[in-house]
């Protein structure tokens, strides 16, 4: 619906009363430093085809 300055009404997100986080959290929240998911969580972000194609 507009208003009277064209803009158009904002639809937000549900939100539950209960939610912990505001943010999703981080995988650096819950693995810790050295694991193996880290050397292929950078492994693929820093494989040049993938990164060509997210740039």
């Amino acid at each position: 619906m507009d208003d009277d300055l064209g803009m158009s009404e904002t639809v937000f997100r549900p939100w539950e009363l209960g939610q912990v986080w505001l943010l999703l959290p981080s995988v650096r929240d819950f693995v810790p430093d050295g694991h193996l998911s880290h050397f292929a969580r950078i492994t693929v972000r820093n494989d040049s085809r993938l990164a060509a194609a997210t740039a």
